[in-house]
C-alpha cells in the first residue's frame, strides 16, 4: 500500500514504480488508461491490485477512500 500511496516501498523498482503510476488510476477508474501502460502492464497491475485487496481488504478500502478525498482524482 505505501507504493501506491507514493511512500517508500520495499518492492524491487520495476512493480514499485508500476504501483505508484498505475495503482491510484486502477483503484479510483477500474482500469488503466491506454495512455499510461500497455494491455501487459494493466493486466499485470489489476491483479497485483486484486492481490493486495485479498490480503489487505482494510488497507485497501482506507487507501481508496484518501484517494478519493485528494482533489486531484476529483473528476469533473
Amino acid at each position: 500500500m505505501e507504493c501506491i500511496e507514493g511512500k517508500p516501498c520495499k518492492l524491487d523498482e520495476d512493480y514499485g514504480r508500476m504501483l505508484r503510476q498505475l495503482g491510484p488510476e486502477i483503484m479510483m477508474r477500474g482500469h488503466c488508461p491506454r495512455a499510461m501502460c500497455t494491455r501487459s502492464e494493466a493486466r499485470e497491475a489489476k491483479w497485483i491490485m486484486a492481490e493486495i485487496y485479498k490480503k489487505y481488504p482494510s488497507r485497501y478500502i482506507s487507501a481508496l477512500n484518501r484517494l478519493a478525498n485528494n482533489p486531484r482524482y476529483t473528476y469533473g
